[in-house]
């Protein structure tokens, strides 16, 4: 069995990658928001892609680095998390 102080290691670790990722996805989010219309109306005319065709694909990416981030990051933190009390 792991030691303690790996397992808080370890633990530590999980929460500050979501802690970053959380950063990144609310900047991305602001980010888009703030630059939707420019950078809309540049890639409909690049790529060809109509404007509610584009919605759907930046909602979808918002949602899996949603399920990313939680899934990835914070419940393996709080499972550390969980057993290092138990632990103690």
């Amino acid at each position: 069995m792991m030691e303690t102080k790996n397992l808080l290691l370890l633990r530590n670790l999980f929460f500050k990658a979501f802690l970053i990722g959380l950063a990144i996805f609310i900047f991305l989010i602001v980010v888009t928001a703030i630059l939707w219309e420019p950078w809309s109306t540049f890639v409909t005319s690049t790529f060809k892609v109509e404007e509610a065709a584009l919605g759907k694909i930046v909602v979808n990416s918002f949602l899996n680095m949603r399920i990313i981030i939680l899934f990835l990051f914070l419940v393996p933190a709080i499972a550390l998390h969980i057993i290092i009390k138990k632990f103690k």
